[in-house]
């Protein structure tokens, strides 16, 4: 091959590849972008109440109870009142199964204190599969809406995060979409239905379409989740 062509052709192949890397490294960081972005204004979804589980965890200095597994906790707790019968503050973590057990228990890790107690109460599939303690796509939602959770992933949810992107863009999205053909319904999102213990209280009361009726309506069918099993175990 004469000396010109191939100092030609290495160029040409120099300035594609320069080309592609420039290609890719833009598609990948407005997908990163994207992904903040949408997750960013998704400030009252309910992924988002982990937000104000974390300020409760990290404002409480003594012993405390701490709770971790899924929605089952988020929807299914009184604080409250296990507070009251075991004299000590209790701190919901509970939020979603599938954001994986390795998640729950690397985000408490900074803030659990000598005494403290904490209570695993998993959806049943978390303890049959390695895999779902790594969490899944709700995970990688709810680093987009906290991205402070990012440092609770451990290498194995780094690598995996690029599968996620797209759809957490999507599901943000139609989620943005969604809150917008309802907004000025009148009823209240997960975010403002959490109490500072981290419960999810707008289910208390007659619920009926996308997020359940304002809190503070029909006191008289207010009905209280009260832990009782839970409670006898823990004194007993």
């Amino acid at each position: 091959m004469p000396i010109s062509l191939f100092i030609f052709s290495s160029r040409s192949l120099h300035t594609f590849l320069s080309k592609l890397f420039l290609y890719f490294s833009l598609l990948g960081g407005l997908t990163i972008a994207a992904y903040f972005i949408t997750g960013h204004f998704c400030d009252d979804h309910r992924l988002a109440t982990t937000s104000i589980k974390q300020a409760r965890l990290q404002q409480i200095p003594g012993q405390k109870l701490i709770l971790i597994g899924g929605s089952n906790l988020q929807y299914g707790i009184n604080s409250a009142y296990l507070s009251e019968q075991l004299g000590i503050p209790v701190v919901n973590m509970g939020l979603q199964g599938s954001i994986g057990l390795a998640y729950y228990f690397q985000e408490i890790m900074p803030s659990i204190n000598e005494g403290d107690l904490v209570f695993l109460l998993a959806e049943h599939y978390l303890y049959n599969y390695k895999s779902a303690a790594q969490g899944g796509q709700a995970l990688y939602n709810l680093i987009s809406i906290y991205p402070d959770g990012l440092r609770y992933l451990n290498a194995n949810q780094y690598i995996r995060m690029p599968l996620y992107l797209g759809t957490s863009i999507r599901e943000n999205t139609r989620y943005l979409i969604r809150r917008s053909k309802q907004s000025g319904d009148g009823q209240h999102s997960f975010f403002s239905g959490t109490n500072t213990s981290g419960d999810y209280e707008g289910h208390r009361y007659a619920t009926k379409g996308y997020q359940g009726q304002p809190i503070g309506e029909d006191e008289d069918s207010q009905t209280e989740i009260l832990p009782v099993g839970i409670i006898d175990f823990l004194l007993g």
